[in-house]
């Protein structure tokens, strides 16, 4: 049977096979003109997903690729000013070998015009900046690293040094240590080192300055204009003139040149008094001040007679001390002033008895013992003349310059900011102290308190010993881990004690007995811990960051917190104050001294410059490993997206042939009538 085909169905069937062939001509001639096998998602959808992955993979690398060049500027400009300060310690340390030797004090002025020159060139480097930002100054790289400053360093006549058996316990480590802890500050400019050299014995203690009570081997009393002040002269023109002061009883700070002051209020605000104990226990009160050691006192009682001691009459007594345990002792005689309370001189400093609460009467044989506490002794110059000045001759103390670090450190208390998941929670005064060492942020949630079905919800009491469950996260909330604790309370209101909680990186510590809710820390509570870092790092592969900046204490040294930042020998800043005081006061063992000291120090910033060459060198693996990723994802995105031209020109004569053929085709048939077939 024969199958009809209708004129309309064969004209729709040309059509398609028209639109059809010319729909993947026109697909191929996009193809030519955008030269991509993908133009949009419904050409290939597995291929277009591809292509964006691949494109975020390339973007990606591109961006450690800038992060790479922004590092190697930082690095290579880091590298160079380290190999310019390495040039110039050269240069230093060539100046005081020279100084080190035989030289007139007039040579040693020319040398310290030369080394302030250079430390000026120190201040420079430290200051250094890429593209406006200061690269040793952590994170304020925005700021100056350095200023120059003040410090003070001690000299006297004690040749033991740090590892001697005798410098343990020696004055000169004594005002070391106070000096190492920032407890001596120096504020006020001077284009010159100060030279400040006591002129009476004397103690700094709790106190404060006091010249010290008895008399000398040849009987010379100590305080010798009698005026109960400590006297001290100073020089800032190398010792050629002198100015002379005095320091009232009591005194905390040391004036000299214009406008600079030596400030020891934090050491006598942190000094520990002198410990004194009676026998009896009861009867008068004592205390001490400026004692220079442990000391014994006994009190014989009036003379004649031995009685005991009334000190509303003016009648005189005796006395001993000892301070070498009762080994050996010093008889001293002294009058009652008919006045309280009675002061007297022992082992360089004072005892005051105050006996108003025991009929004003010091019993005969009663007894003191007293410790010093906290004392800085003072040793009186011998040679006091202008032309007599010796860095070794009593104690000496020399205002130097220094550089004083305005960036910050790795070291600070890390940043806390508590919160709470609830809305309108007011925690009030919930206090949280952190210890440790946070090399990322950690977030804690207070969970709840355990319930007796055994789950953890609602509100933690601090007074009990409620169990409780926390949980933290160093990925920002990403996941938690989850921790056990028990509070610590008796059970009484008001009991609740801090609560000590291990994290990663150390512990936080919790009092919430201020809060709002009072000993209770509110469910959903959060503590964000934020450690604040110097570190500017750039990441130049996936997690992988180079640090570029570089807190400048850790090469150059200078002083942050009113404390010198690095040791003695590798303290730069303050290695060059040392010899420039050196060199204006013509002292030949501070300058071989400040020589033995740089030796180490070059030896120390030469390792710190190789710190550097090592991140250049991660740099530049970390270039060649993106820029090798970063064509084999060009390739991968190529064959995939781009165009064969030759596959595609193929294939674009054999559209355009087939697509003539089926126009050729439809015409004649489209063109056969009735009349074809008569």
């Amino acid at each position: 049977m024969g199958i009809r085909i209708t004129q309309q169905y064969m004209y729709g069937s040309m059509v398609d096979g028209m639109q059809s062939t010319l729909s993947r001509y026109m697909e191929s001639m996009e193809q030519g003109s955008t030269q991509k096998k993908v133009n949009r998602p419904s050409d290939d959808p597995a291929a277009y997903y591809r292509i964006l992955t691949t494109r975020d993979s390339i973007d990606e690398t591109k961006k450690y690729l800038t992060n790479i060049n922004e590092a190697t500027g930082w690095l290579e400009l880091t590298d160079s000013t380290m190999s310019s300060l390495t040039t110039l310690m050269q240069s230093i340390k060539a100046l005081m070998n020279q100084a080190s030797t035989d030289c007139t004090a007039a040579e040693r002025q020319i040398m310290a015009d030369e080394a302030w020159q250079m430390f000026g060139q120190i201040l420079n480097l430290s200051n250094t900046e890429f593209n406006g930002n200061k690269i040793f100054a952590g994170h304020k790289y925005n700021e100056s690293a350095f200023d120059k400053g003040l410090a003070v360093s001690v000299s006297m006549m004690d040749d033991s040094k740090p590892g001697d058996e005798d410098y343990e316990n020696s004055p000169k480590k004594a005002w070391s240590d106070v000096i190492s802890d920032g407890l001596i500050n120096v504020s006020g400019t001077s284009d010159s080192s100060i030279a400040v050299q006591f002129l009476e014995k004397g103690t700094l203690d709790a106190t404060g300055f006091h010249v010290a009570s008895g008399n000398d081997e040849d009987g010379n009393p100590y305080d010798a204009d009698g005026d109960g002040a400590l006297a001290f002269r100073w020089s800032s023109d190398g010792g050629k003139t002198w100015q002379t002061g005095s320091l009232p009883d009591g005194a905390s700070k040391i004036s000299v040149g214009s406008g600079v002051e030596i400030d020891f209020t934090k050491f006598v605000g942190t000094a520990t008094t002198a410990n004194v104990t009676t026998t009896p226990a009861t009867g008068p009160t004592v205390t001490a001040e400026g004692l220079a050691s442990d000391v014994q006192v006994q009190f014989i009682g009036t003379v004649p007679g031995g009685g005991d001691i009334n000190l509303t009459t003016t009648d005189q007594f005796s006395y001993r001390y000892s301070t070498d345990g009762g080994a050996s002792w010093v008889t001293e005689t002294a009058s009652a002033t008919g006045n309280q309370p009675l002061r007297l001189p022992v082992a360089g400093g004072y005892i005051e008895v105050d006996a108003t609460g025991s009929a004003n009467t010091i019993a005969a044989n009663f007894e003191v013992t007293a410790q010093p506490g906290n004392v800085l002794s003072i040793s009186a110059a011998e040679n006091t003349g202008d032309d007599e000045f010796s860095t070794e001759d009593g104690t000496v103390l020399f205002v130097k310059p220094t550089g004083i670090y305005q960036g910050d450190t790795n070291n600070p208390p890390p940043q806390i900011t508590i919160s709470n998941t609830k809305p309108g929670v007011d925690l009030g005064n919930l206090k949280v102290e952190t210890e440790g060492t946070f090399g990322s942020n950690v977030l804690i949630r207070f969970d709840g308190a355990k319930q007796a079905d055994g789950t953890f919800s609602g509100n933690i009491p601090l007074t009990g010993n409620a169990e409780f469950a926390y949980s933290y996260s160093t990925d920002n909330g990403t996941t938690w881990v989850t921790a056990y604790a028990q509070a610590t309370g008796d059970g009484n209101p008001g009991s609740g004690q801090p609560l000590r909680l291990p994290v990663p990186g150390g512990f936080i510590d919790i009092d919430a007995r201020n809060a709002n809710n009072g000993d209770t820390i509110e469910t959903g509570t959060q503590v964000l811990i934020h450690p604040r870092r110097a570190d500017l790092g750039y990441e130049v592969m996936k997690d992988t960051y180079i640090d570029v900046n570089r807190v400048g204490t850790e090469v150059f040294g200078g002083y942050y917190d009113d404390k010198p930042v690095l040791s003695d020998d590798t303290n730069l800043f303050n290695i060059m104050g040392d010899f420039i005081a050196a060199l204006e006061f013509n002292s030949q063992e501070g300058c071989q001294e400040a020589y033995s000291k740089l030796s180490s120090c070059l030896e120390y910033v030469t390792t710190q410059t190789s710190r550097t060459g090592a991140l250049e060198n991660r740099v530049s693996l970390a270039y060649d490993v993106n820029n090798s990723t970063l064509l084999s994802q060009e390739e991968v995105l190529s064959g995939t997206e781009d165009i064969d031209l030759t596959e595609l020109l193929s294939k674009l004569t054999q559209q355009q042939t087939t697509y003539q053929t089926v126009l050729m085709a439809s015409s004649k048939i489209m063109n056969i009538g009735l009349m074809n077939y008569l």
